[in-house]
């Protein structure tokens, strides 16, 4: 009865503030439906960039079908009609697939069909020749799927052998022009038609197909797995969308409800008295109807509660306290174990379970009935009927009775054997994504150390380039100043010497732009040898010969030494003369004054395998030029013939641009020869070339 005496001012500013507190809420809810929109579009604009990826995976895996076929068909027919069209078509194909030539518009659609007939050819794409296989590392396309093609690749040099073979047998009819007998009926040609058309052949192409049968089902699956996900976010967006605008509008309801209540409330208070006599006169018919109600109330909670343990998904049990017999299972305990609930009733675990597990539940059992709290057994293995051995989270507590001793044991379990296998598996791929970091960290970090090395390698080339040739240049404009300023001034001696100074910077310049040229042209492979047997002693005496001033000026000694064997090489008499005069100008500039130089020509033998094991090797000469200079550091004897690097001792203060050991690299390979520097045990450095004695003149 005092419910009715509540201050009514004070109910009237908590509904005021349940108003205020509505507004916020439909404010929320308006900006979270704004927010789901705009992930909505991103991710409708993701599915569309998911089902165009999975067209162009497709348009690529066909591409790959398509150019097996091609083949098939060209060299059938350059074995059916003689026409070498058809074998230049073959090899077009196959170099248009590994991107040897660019791809042609439209390619994927119908091309070669208007090439054999002759047909307008489509215009080729402004784009960069590229293999069919990049294109697929572009895709998307997983290592599973290219480790299918490359099985594919494999089976496929049996078929092309047997291509190569029939293709042959037709050249060798073609190239014999036997006209006694007619073309459809020679020898060869029917063997190569036998080849193409017999059951090897057809076996070969059926061998290449699986593979790439298997690729097309890993394409789709792969393709319609990530276009299913992205529809997911999608439809879940929408749900979200539909969830926020029915909040809205149960919000909105709730507000004019709220709003109508404070003016309905100022109703109520007046009609407050009369409800409550009414209520006073209910109360005694309320109390017998109560009675009833609470009866059939308990039944239907008895109900409930039985529906209740029956759908819940974890097995739940409970056994008597004193034999631990099974008195009651619900479906999920029957699903579990495979038996029924007639099977298990008044049954203990000996009876279903091997004696293992048995006797470890019923020591967990008197564990529980002894201390009288829950028990949490957080794995324990079972044997089930049906579904063999499972692994349960269990939790067990006692039951007592009115006076606290232990009458029921109840139990629940829960199947976790596929979170510890999903666990297991997580674990398993954390650690190979941490291996895979720390390979990806070491590649990006040795990427950057070449990076910042090739950048230094430029810096200092440009500061070299700067410095040998704006020298020079000034040079010139001095002595060209001073022979225009003096010229009716001092005796033609002066001029001539002023002329001398001009051409001999000139030459120096001239031999540097030389050299960028001379290695422009060793990389593209566009620059002329002139191969033929030469007498690398008479090389070495004209090149030493052009030193002899130089010589004398540095105030160095240079020792011949040579014996009386023949030395006679193929060779670019020029070439290795470039390479012998850089090999002698370095050792002069780098020998400090009354020190030797030794330049030696001797017998060797030069290895020509391709790999670490490979013992064959060929007659050869070995020129070095060993000095007494300063020597090289050891980790540079081999990055100083790398294009634009200099020796850290002589990079600084002696000039060059870090080309001329570069060039006599390229030179010496050319050659089919070896290069190499060392260290001297005294000091200074020796360098050094092969050059075999014959080799095939190009």
């Amino acid at each position: 009865m005092f419910k009715f005496k509540i201050n009514q001012s004070g109910k009237g500013n908590r509904l005021y503030l349940l108003i205020l507190g509505e507004v916020f809420f439909i404010i929320i809810l308006a900006f979270l439906a704004v927010f789901l929109l705009i992930k909505q579009g991103d991710a409708q604009m993701k599915l569309a960039l998911s089902g165009t990826l999975r067209y162009e995976s497709y348009l690529l895996a066909d591409q790959l079908r398509q150019s097996s076929d091609d083949l098939t068909r060209m060299v059938r027919t350059y074995v059916a009609t003689g026409n070498k069209k058809f074998e230049q078509l073959f090899w077009d194909i196959l170099d248009i697939r590994d991107g040897k030539k660019q791809k042609p518009l439209n390619y994927e659609r119908i091309y070669w069909d208007f090439i054999t007939v002759d047909l307008p050819v489509p215009p080729f794409k402004n784009d960069k020749k590229i293999a069919l296989e990049e294109l697929m590392k572009r895709a998307g396309f997983t290592e599973m799927e290219f480790d299918l093609l490359a099985v594919s690749k494999l089976r496929s040099d049996k078929l092309v052998n047997l291509e190569k073979t029939a293709m042959n047998l037709m050249k060798k009819i073609i190239s014999e022009k036997n006209e006694d007998v007619p073309y459809e009926k020679q020898l060869g040609r029917e063997k190569a038609i036998q080849i193409l058309f017999g059951k090897e052949y057809h076996l070969a192409k059926k061998n290449i197909m699986e593979p790439i049968n298997e690729f097309y089902e890993s394409i789709d699956k792969r393709t319609l797995q990530n276009v299913r996900q992205t529809e997911h976010q999608v439809l879940f967006y929408e749900l979200m969308i539909k969830i926020s605008f029915a909040l809205l509008m149960f919000s909105g309801i709730s507000l004019l409800i709220s709003i109508y209540q404070h003016h309905k409330n100022m109703v109520r208070n007046l009609t407050a008295a009369l409800q409550l006599k009414t209520k006073e006169i209910n109360e005694r018919k309320q109390a017998e109807g109560a009675l009833k109600k609470s009866e059939e109330d308990l039944r239907n909670n008895n109900k409930f509660i039985e529906s209740v343990l029956e759908n819940i998904p974890n097995m739940i049990f409970v056994k008597d306290a004193i034999h631990l017999n099974f008195l009651r299972f619900n479906k999920a305990g029957e699903d579990l174990l495979g038996y029924s609930k007639e099977e298990l009733i008044g049954k203990n675990d000996f009876d279903f379970f091997p004696k293992e597990e048995a006797e470890f539940f019923i020591k967990k059992d008197l564990i529980v009935l002894s201390e009288g709290k829950c028990v949490d057994i957080p794995e324990e293995s079972i044997q089930t009927r049906s579904k063999g051995k499972r692994i349960l989270h269990t939790k067990k507590i006692s039951i007592p009775d009115e006076e606290g001793n232990p009458k029921y044991l109840l139990g629940i379990s829960e199947d976790i054997t596929e979170r510890k296998q999903a666990v297991k598996a997580l674990k398993k791929a954390n650690e190979e994504l941490e291996t895979r970091v720390e390979e990806r960290t070491y590649d990006l970090i040795k990427a950057k150390d070449e990076a910042e090395f090739a950048n230094k390698a430029k810096s200092e080339f440009l500061s070299n380039m700067s410095h040998e040739m704006r020298t020079p240049i000034h040079q010139i404009l001095s002595y060209s100043k001073f022979g225009e300023d003096k010229i009716d001034d001092v005796p033609k001696e002066k001029l001539l010497y002023y002329f001398l100074k001009i051409g001999t910077i000139g030459r120096s310049l001239l031999s540097l732009m030389n050299d960028l040229l001379d290695l422009s042209k060793l990389e593209s492979g566009k620059m002329d040898y002139e191969m033929q047997r030469n007498d690398l002693k008479q090389i070495i005496y004209n090149v030493s010969h052009e030193f002899i001033s130089l010589i004398g000026e540095k105030g160095v000694t240079l020792k011949i030494t040579e014996s009386d064997m023949s030395a006679e090489s193929v060779c670019d008499e020029y070439k290795i003369g470039q390479v012998i005069r850089n090999f002698l100008s370095n050792a002069i500039k780098f020998t400090p004054s009354g020190k030797l130089i030794t330049l030696s020509i001797e017998n060797s033998e030069l290895s020509v395998g391709q790999l670490k094991a490979d013992n064959d090797t060929v007659p050869a000469l070995c020129v070095s030029i060993k000095d007494e200079g300063i020597g090289i550091p050891k980790d540079e004897l081999l990055s100083i013939f790398d294009k634009f690097i200099q020796s850290s001792k002589t990079k600084t203060g002696a000039g060059g641009t870090g080309l001329g050991l570069a060039i006599c690299k390229e030179i010496i390979q050319v050659h089919n020869g070896k290069i190499w520097a060392e260290n001297n045990p005294a000091g200074g450095a020796t360098f050094s070339f092969m050059l075999p004695y014959e080799q095939d003149v190009k």
